[in-house]
C-alpha cells in the first residue's frame, strides 16, 4: 500500500468513526442512564436524572423513582417491583403505566394523584421492602405489588453491580461508542464470563428452598402504616400460553391470599402481542396494565 492510499484510508477511518460517535451522541449513547448501589436495597436508577437515550426519556425524581418530582398535597399509591414496571431503557417515561395511571386516575377523580414507580430490573420484594424501609411510606394510601413467578425465591445478595456490571453504569463512557461497543457488540471484551456470572451470582441469590422474605415483609409493611394492599402476579408468555401459572406463582398466589389481599392474575388479562420478550411489557403491553390497575386503584382513593 502507497502512502497516499494509506492516508486516504486512514482519514476515511477518522471520518466514519467520527460519524458514528455523532450519531451515537444525537440517539444519546453518550450519557446513558446511571445507577447507584445501597447497602441496602442493592442498586436503583440515580435520582435527579432527566434524559433521552434511543429517543425515549429517561426520569428520575430525587428518590430514583422513574416519577415526577413529589407534589404537596398529591395523593399517593405506590407501585413497587421489578424492570415489568420500570421498564428499562426501552420505555418512555410518558408510556410507563404508572404514568398513565397518574395522568388517567387525577382526570377520573378531579384529584392530584402520583403513582410513584419504585422499581428497578432484577428487584425482588426483599429489595423494595428494605428501600421503604430507608425511605419510608411517602404517605400513600394505597401499594399496588406488582411481581412474577421467579420472585419466589429470588432473593437480593451482597454482590456490587453497579459499575461492575454492563448495563449498570455509575459514571458516563468516554465515547458514545464506547459505550455502544461495550454493551451493544462486545460486552465479553470489557468483562469475562466467569467475572460477569460471579457478579450476577453475587446480586441475586436463588435459594429453591427459600421463599423470599420480601412477600410477608411487605404486607406487614402496608398494615403498619395503613396502606391498603393490591397484588398483582404477571405471567411470563410460557405461562401465558399455557394458561397457568408455575408452582412458584401459584405458592406466590397462595401467600397473597392467606392474607386476604385483593389478587389480579395478568393471565386472565394478558395478551402475547402486549410482550416485548419472554417477559417484559412493550408500550401496548404498559398501556394494558394500567387499564387493569385503574379501577382497583381509583376504588382505594375512593375509599380514603
Amino acid at each position: 500500500m502507497n502512502r497516499k492510499v494509506f492516508i486516504k484510508s486512514g482519514l476515511a477511518v477518522f471520518g466514519l468513526t467520527v460519524l458514528a460517535e455523532l450519531v451515537l451522541r444525537y440517539y444519546g449513547l453518550q450519557n446513558p442512564p446511571l445507577y447507584i448501589s445501597s447497602p441496602q436495597f442493592e442498586y436503583i436508577l440515580a435520582p435527579h436524572q432527566d434524559l433521552r437515550y434511543f429517543g425515549k426519556r429517561i426520569f428520575t425524581n430525587g428518590f430514583s423513582q422513574r416519577s415526577p418530582t413529589l407534589r404537596k398535597g398529591s395523593i399517593r399509591i405506590l407501585k413497587v417491583g421489578d424492570s415489568i414496571i420500570n421498564g428499562g431503557n426501552p420505555t418512555d417515561h410518558d408510556e410507563l403505566a404508572s404514568s398513565i395511571l397518574s395522568d388517567s386516575l387525577s382526570a377520573s377523580t378531579k384529584m392530584d394523584v402520583q403513582v410513584l414507580n419504585i422499581s428497578a430490573g432484577s428487584w425482588g420484594p426483599d429489595n423494595v421492602f428494605a428501600y421503604l424501609e430507608e425511605f419510608g411510606s411517602f404517605e400513600a394510601i394505597s401499594m399496588v405489588m406488582v411481581f412474577s413467578s421467579h420472585d419466589l425465591h429470588d432473593i437480593k445478595g451482597p454482590g456490587n453491580i453497579v459499575g461492575n456490571v454492563v448495563g449498570y453504569p455509575d459514571k458516563n463512557p468516554p465515547f458514545a461508542l464506547y459505550n455502544a461497543v461495550e454493551r451493544y457488540v462486545w460486552k465479553d471484551l470489557f468483562t469475562s464470563k466467569d467475572d460477569l456470572s460471579k457478579l450476577q451470582a453475587a446480586n441475586s441469590v436463588l435459594d429453591t428452598f427459600t421463599e423470599n422474605p420480601g412477600f410477608e415483609q411487605l404486607i406487614g409493611f402496608a398494615r403498619e402504616h395503613k396502606i391498603q394492599l393490591i397484588a398483582y402476579l404477571h405471567p411470563t408468555l410460557l405461562e401465558l400460553e399455557r394458561k397457568a401459572y408455575d408452582s412458584n406463582g401459584k405458592r406466590i398466589l397462595e401467600i397473597w391470599k392467606e392474607n386476604n389481599l385483593e389478587v389480579m392474575m395478568g393471565i386472565d388479562f394478558m395478551e402475547a402481542n402486549f410482550y416485548r420478550d419472554d417477559i417484559h411489557l412493550n408500550a401496548d403491553g404498559q398501556k394494558r396494565l394500567a387499564e387493569l390497575l385503574f379501577d382497583p386503584i381509583k376504588n382505594t382513593i375512593s375509599q380514603n
